[in-house]
C-alpha cells in the first residue's frame, strides 16, 4: 500500500519567528504515480518465464513496484517476480514533471544469429580525463590534448565546442579563442578498430569578464572523485572492489561504478550523441529508484556532518563549530566504511544536467493480456491528480482560471531562450531569470560568501530511497555589512536535485511578502542557489535565519545502492554527511526499461529524450522488433504533447558489448557499447510511431530517442511513451510512461510564500548608435506587472555620461567615451520576480581629430629649425596620437611633447606629413614643408704671393676650402705660369714656372649649392742668373789674314736665347 498522506516541509525562520509549510501528497490513484525525476519504468526481474526452450515464447519481464513513502517506482518487469499473478497485469503510471536524462540508445545487430553467442568486442582502452577550464571570451584557451590509453588507432570525435574553438584530428588537440560567453559541456567520443567507443566529458566556462565565483563543492575522502573516473569505464580492479559491496552483486557493482555521461540541453534536441544516450539511461535509473517501495524499512544513518571552512573562514563562531562537531563525531566509523563504497562522480555530471524537469513515472503494460507477460498492479493507479508536482511530492488543488492565466503568462515570459543569459545579446532580450554576469554571479553586487556564517546543519536521517524527497536544513547569520544585490551561494550535494518549484520559482527569505530580504535563484550549471539581497536587508542585518531545502536523488550522481558522502557548501563553509541511497530496481534484470527526461523550454517547445533498455538480461531473441509510440493507448489524447517528428527526432541504437558495465538504474554512464544505428532501418510510420527491426539478438540494446514537444510543457499537458518488444520466441510486451507537469505550488517555496510568480512585462528596447559626446535618444523603460503595482528598474552597464532617472524611468545623457555598451535592465516587482532586458548603446567616434595648421619654414642647413608643436584635438576628448614622416635628417618628432625640432643637416625641400589619429582610428592628415637652404659661400684659407726663379719649382700651394653644409667644395684655378698646375685630387698647386713673369692666379671655390668664393694671389717668376757662355780662346793671326771663326755659345737658365754684343774687334773683323 502506498502511504495515503505524505507531505514535505519548507521551513523558514528569522529570530524567533518560524513558518512551516506543508503539502499533502495523495498517492492512491490507479495508473498515475508521481515522483520527481523518477521517469524510469522500473522493470523488476520476474520469475515468470514459462519455458527455457528457445523455440518457445518467453515472457518479457516487466514489473510495477509500490512506492516508498515519498517515491513512486513505475512497474518494471523484474519486480513482478514476487507479485501475485493477478497483480501483474496492465499498469500505466503517470508522473509529474520529468527529470533530465542523458541521450543514449542501444542497438542489436539486425542480422545476428541469436542462437550463437556474439563475440565480445575489445574495450580495454580509456580516455585520459580532461580538466575543466575557465577562460575569458577573446582569450585563447590552454590547448587540450586528447590522450587515449590502451589503444593506438582510435578515432576521436569532439562535440559541443563553443564558437572559436576547433579540434585538430591530426594532433588530437583542441585550441582556439572562444568568443561567446557560456558554460559549454564538451563530449569526446573515442572509437577503436573493433567499433567499441567510449566517451569523456568536460566543461569550458567562457566568461565575459571576471572568473566564476561559484566553485564545485569540495568533498572529503570518499566523496572525492577523480576526473579520470568520469570518462573511463571502470577497470577490473574497480569492478572487483565494487563487487565486494554489501548491497550489490559483483556485476551490479561493476556497472554502478561507472559514471553517467553528461549531457546538455542542446544534446536533447540534436542527434543523440553517445554521451546523451548514456545520460538518458542514467535518468531512467534515477527515476526508477525514486519510485521505490515505501514499505521497505529505511536504514538510518546518523548525521556525519563535517564543516570544512576555507582559510578565510577562520572567524566561524566556536558555538557553530561545536554544533557541527557533535554531529560529526557520531558516525566517524560509519563514514569511513561508507566512503569506500561511494560511487565516483565528476563535476561534469553535476554541471551538465542537474535535472530540472519534474519526475517521470513509467509503467509496463502488456499489449495482450493473455500473452504471458507479467506485470504488477500499483495500488494507486489512476488516482493521482495530474496537477500533482511529483518533484515536491505534494498535491495541489485544481487550477483556477487566474492560476491558469498566471501560468500561461509565465510560459510566455519563459519563451525567451537561455542563450540570452550566456551573453548579452546585441538586440533587446527579456529573460525570466535572475540577471547575472558572464560568470553567473548577480549584477550590481559583491560576493559575500566569505561573510556568511552557517550552523545547525541537518541532513535528514535514515536511508534515502530513490523517489522520495529529503530535507537538508541549516541556519545562516546575516552580516552587518551587506547591501542590496550582494550575494552568497549554497551548493546542494551533487547527489541531490532541488525540487522543481524551488528551481523554477526561486526561494524567498523574509517574514512575509512585504519583507523579502533575499531571493535564491537556482544555478543549473553547478546545482546551487545564489541568494541576492534586496533593499529589505537593512532590517535583517545581524540576525539569523533557518532555511530548509527539499531534494530528490540525482540518479546521475548516485547510480546504485550505496553509501554516499553528501557535500553541502554554504558560502565558503562545507559540510559532509554520509547517507545510504537505495535503489529498489535493477534494469539489468529486465527485458524492457525506459527512462525519460524533459528539458527546459526553448521557444515554444520542450526538448525531451528517452532511453530504452531492451533485453537487459541479454537473452537470445529471434526476429526481435521494437515499436515506439509517443502516446499510450490506441490514440493520442489532445493533452498529450509528445511527438516523433522525423525532421526533429533523432534515434540512436547502441549495442552493449559488455553487459557487466550496465548500471543498476539503467543509466548509460560508462557502459561499453557500439553505435549500430547505421545497421538498422529506423522507420517513422505515418501514425507517428517508430519501428525498428533488431533481428536476431543475444545482447542488450539501448535505444535513445531525442525529440521535442509539439507545444510548451505546462500543467495539464503530458508526455507519454510506449515501447513494444516482440520476438518469435517470446510473447510480446510493452512498457509505458506518462509524464505530467504540475502547477508550481506555493507550498514548494522555502521561506516566504507568494502567489505571484509572474515577472513584469517590459517593452522591447531598441539598440541605438550615437556619436561620442552627443546626446543619446532618451530611452523610456516601460515595465508593467500583473499586480498593477509599480515596477522597480535597476540599470547596469550604461556608458559614462548617461544616467537612469527612476522618477521618469528614462535613460538619457551624453556618452563621453566611445565603445559598445551592453546595458542590462532588471525590472522587479514587489516580490522580486524579475525580468532582464538587454540592449546595446553603441557610442561611435566617426569624426576625425582637428589639428592646428602648420606653416612652412625655410632654414639654413646645419641651423636649428623653428620648433613645430602639433596641436590636435578630438571630439571624444581623448588624446590624439601623431605619426610624422618626411622630416629632414637631424630633425625629429617627440611624442611626449608633440614637438618637431632639430637641426637639418642636408640641403633640400622636405614635404612633411603628420597623420593625427584618435582612439577610434579616425585620422587627419596635415602637410607642411621644411626648406633647408645653403646660401653661404665656402671659406678658403688665404694664399700668399710668392716669387721664384724661373725654371725653379714654386713652393707648393694647398687650397683649403670649407663649406657650412659640411659638404666638399671644388676649386677652379686660373692664371698659373707655364709649368705650374693644379691637382684637384690633392687640392694642390705646384710645378716649375718656365717663363719669367708676374702671374696673377685666381682660385674660384664652389660648394654643392653653387655658392662661390674667389681667392687671388701672385706668382712672380724671376730670372736673376746670368747666361752661361762657352769660353772663347785667344788667337794670333797674320795681318790681312782671316782669323779663325769664333762661335759664341751662350745659354740661359731660362732656356731663352741669349744675345751677344761684341766690341773691340780689329778692323776687318765683324760679329
Amino acid at each position: 500500500m502506498f502511504k495515503n498522506n505524505r507531505y514535505s516541509i519548507r521551513k523558514f525562520s528569522v529570530g524567533t519567528g518560524s513558518v512551516i509549510i506543508g503539502a499533502m501528497l495523495y498517492l492512491s490513484t490507479p495508473n498515475i504515480v508521481n515522483a520527481e525525476e523518477s521517469n524510469a519504468l522500473k522493470e523488476e526481474s520476474q520469475s515468470t518465464e514459462t519455458t527455457t526452450n528457445t523455440d518457445s515464447n518467453k515472457n518479457i519481464e516487466t514489473s510495477n513496484e509500490t512506492e516508498v513513502p515519498n517515491s513512486v517506482e513505475i512497474p518494471t518487469e523484474e519486480s513482478t517476480e514476487n507479485l501475485p499473478t493477478e497483480e501483474k497485469t496492465n499498469d500505466s503510471t503517470e508522473t509529474a514533471e520529468d527529470s533530465t536524462t542523458e541521450e543514449n540508445t542501444s542497438d542489436s545487430n539486425a542480422s545476428g544469429d541469436n542462437t550463437t553467442a556474439e563475440p565480445k568486442e575489445q574495450s580495454d582502452f580509456t580516455i585520459e580525463q580532461i580538466d575543466n577550464q575557465t577562460v575569458n571570451s577573446e582569450d585563447a584557451i590552454n590547448p587540450i590534448r586528447i590522450n587515449v590509453e590502451g589503444s593506438e588507432n582510435n578515432t576521436n570525435e569532439v562535440r559541443g565546442l563553443p564558437d572559436g574553438l576547433t579540434y585538430d584530428s591530426n594532433t588530437d588537440t583542441i585550441s582556439g579563442t572562444p568568443n561567446t560567453p557560456g558554460n559549454y559541456m564538451i563530449t569526446v567520443t573515442s572509437k577503436n578498430d573493433s567499433g567499441v567507443q567510449k566517451e569523456s566529458t568536460f566543461t569550458i566556462n567562457v566568461e565575459e569578464a571576471e572568473k566564476p565565483s561559484t566553485e564545485e563543492p569540495q568533498t572529503n575522502d570518499d566523496s572525492k572523485s577523480t576526473e579520470e573516473d568520469t570518462t573511463e569505464v571502470p577497470t577490473s580492479d574497480e569492478q572487483k572492489s565494487d563487487g565486494n559491496s554489501k548491497s550489490e552483486d559483483p556485476k551490479e557493482d561493476k556497472s554502478d561504478t561507472t559514471e553517467e555521461p553528461k549531457s546538455t540541453e542542446e544534446d536533447t534536441t540534436e542527434e543523440p550523441k553517445t554521451d546523451d544516450k548514456k545520460s538518458s539511461e542514467d535518468s531512467k535509473e534515477a527515476d526508477a529508484d525514486q519510485l521505490k517501495n515505501p514499505s521497505e524499512e529505511q536504514k538510518s544513518d546518523k548525521d556525519s556532518i563535517k564543516e570544512q571552512p576555507k582559510a578565510d573562514d577562520k572567524n566561524s563562531s566556536k558555538e557553530d563549530a561545536k554544533t557541527d562537531e557533535n554531529s560529526t563525531n557520531e558516525d566517524s566509523n560509519e563514514n569511513k566504511k561508507d566512503t569506500t563504497e561511494k560511487p565516483k562522480s565528476t563535476e561534469e555530471d553535476t554541471i551538465e544536467e542537474p535535472s530540472t524537469e519534474e519526475p517521470l513515472n513509467n509503467n509496463n503494460q502488456s499489449d495482450n493480456v493473455g500473452n504471458g507477460l507479467s506485470t504488477g498492479d500499483s495500488e494507486n493507479d489512476n488516482k493521482i491528480d495530474p496537477n500533482v508536482d511529483a518533484t515536491d511530492l505534494k498535491t495541489t488543488k485544481p487550477l483556477t482560471d487566474k492560476e491558469k492565466e498566471d501560468i500561461d503568462q509565465k510560459s510566455k515570459n519563459k519563451s525567451k531562450t537561455d542563450k540570452n543569459l550566456k551573453a548579452l545579446s546585441a538586440s533587446s532580450s527579456k529573460v525570466e531569470k535572475e540577471a547575472t554576469k558572464a560568470d553567473g554571479s548577480p549584477l550590481g553586487g559583491d560576493d559575500v560568501n566569505s561573510k556568511i556564517k552557517s550552523s545547525n546543519v541537518k541532513f535528514q536521517e535514515g536511508t534515502w530511497n530513490k523517489g522520495a524527497a529529503f530535507e537538508i536544513g541549516f541556519d545562516i547569520s546575516i552580516p552587518n555589512d551587506v547591501k542590496r544585490n550582494d550575494y552568497f551561494t549554497v551548493h546542494i550535494p551533487k547527489e541531490i536535485n532541488p525540487t522543481s518549484a524551488d528551481r523554477d520559482n526561486g526561494i524567498l527569505l523574509g517574514n512575509d511578502a512585504n519583507s523579502i530580504y533575499a531571493k535564491g535563484t537556482y544555478n543549473r550549471a553547478d546545482n546551487s542557489f545564489t541568494f541576492k539581497f534586496t533593499d529589505n536587508i537593512e532590517k535583517y542585518k545581524n540576525t539569523s535565519a533557518h532555511v530548509d531545502f527539499l531534494g530528490l536523488i540525482n540518479f546521475k550522481e548516485a547510480t546504485k545502492t550505496d553509501n554516499y558522502n553528501l557535500n553541502l557548501k554554504i558560502g565558503d563553509s562545507e559540510y559532509n554527511a554520509t547517507r545510504k541511497i537505495e535503489y529498489s530496481t535493477d534494469a539489468r534484470n529486465l527485458d524492457l526499461y525506459q527512462d525519460s527526461s524533459v528539458q527546459e523550454k526553448v521557444d515554444d517547445h520542450n526538448p525531451y529524450n528517452t532511453t530504452y533498455t531492451v533485453n537487459g538480461k541479454a537473452r537470445t531473441l529471434n526476429n526481435a522488433k521494437v515499436k515506439i509510440t509517443p502516446y499510450n493507448g490506441n490514440k493520442k489524447n489532445p493533452d498529450v504533447i509528445s511527438q516523433f517528428n522525423k525532421d526533429i527526432t533523432k534515434v540512436q541504437i547502441l549495442k552493449v558489448t559488455d553487459r557487466n558495465t550496465l548500471n543498476q538504474s539503467g543509466s548509460a554512464k560508462n557502459v561499453d557499447y557500439v553505435d549500430v544505428s547505421s545497421s538498422h532501418n529506423i522507420i517513422f510510420n505515418s501514425d507517428g510511431t517508430i519501428s525498428i527491426d533488431l533481428g536476431n539478438m543475444n545482447s542488450t540494446y539501448l535505444i535513445v530517442v531525442n525529440s521535442e514537444t509539439s507545444k510548451p510543457f505546462v500543467p495539464e499537458t503530458f508526455i507519454e511513451g510506449t515501447i513494444q518488444l516482440s520476438a518469435s520466441n517470446i510473447a510480446s510486451g510493452s512498457s509505458q510512461s506518462k509524464i505530467g507537469k504540475s502547477k508550481p505550488s506555493s507550498n514548494n517555496s522555502s521561506g516566504v510564500i507568494v502567489d505571484d510568480t509572474t515577472p513584469p512585462v517590459v517593452d522591447k528596447v531598441d539598440n541605438q548608435t550615437t556619436e561620442v559626446n552627443s546626446a543619446i535618444d532618451p530611452i523610456v523603460i516601460n515595465a508593467n506587472d500583473n499586480s498593477g503595482e509599480k515596477v522597480r528598474n535597476d540599470v547596469f552597464g550604461l556608458p559614462d555620461g548617461v544616467r537612469y532617472n527612476s522618477e521618469t524611468n528614462t535613460i538619457s545623457g551624453t556618452p563621453t567615451k566611445a565603445g559598445t555598451y551592453e546595458v542590462t535592465v532588471i525590472s522587479s516587482d514587489k516580490v522580486y520576480n524579475e525580468t532582464e532586458t538587454t540592449f546595446t548603446i553603441t557610442v561611435e567616434d566617426t569624426i576625425a581629430p582637428t589639428v592646428d595648421p602648420i606653416e612652412n619654414q625655410t632654414t639654413e642647413v646645419n641651423t636649428p629649425i623653428t620648433d613645430v608643436t602639433l596641436n590636435g584635438k578630438d571630439n571624444s576628448g581623448d588624446p590624439v596620437t601623431h605619426n610624422v614622416t618626411g622630416l629632414p635628417d637631424g630633425v625629429t618628432y617627440n611624442e611626449e611633447t608633440n614637438t618637431i625640432s632639430g637641426t637639418p643637416t642636408m640641403v633640400g625641400s622636405y614635404d612633411v606629413t603628420v597623420i593625427s589619429t584618435d582612439e577610434s582610428g579616425n585620422t587627419t592628415e596635415t602637410t607642411f614643408t621644411i626648406t633647408v637652404e645653403d646660401t653661404l659661400p665656402p671659406t678658403v684659407d688665404p694664399i700668399e704671393d710668392q716669387t721664384t726663379e724661373v725654371n725653379t719649382p714654386i713652393t707648393s700651394i694647398e687650397l683649403n676650402g670649407q663649406d657650412n653644409s659640411g659638404k666638399p667644395v671644388t676649386h677652379e684655378v686660373s692664371g698659373l705660369p707655364e709649368g705650374v698646375t693644379y691637382d684637384p685630387e690633392t687640392n694642390t698647386i705646384s710645378g716649375t714656372p718656365t717663363t719669367v713673369g708676374s702671374y696673377d692666379v685666381t682660385v674660384v671655390t664652389t660648394d654643392e649649392s653653387g655658392n662661390k668664393t674667389e681667392t687671388t694671389f701672385t706668382i712672380t717668376v724671376e730670372d736673376t742668373t746670368a747666361p752661361v757662355v762657352d769660353p772663347v780662346e785667344d788667337q794670333t793671326t797674320e795681318v790681312n789674314t782671316p782669323i779663325k771663326d769664333v762661335t759664341l755659345n751662350g745659354k740661359d737658365n731660362s732656356d731663352q736665347p741669349v744675345t751677344h754684343e761684341v766690341s773691340g774687334l780689329p778692323e776687318g773683323v765683324t760679329y
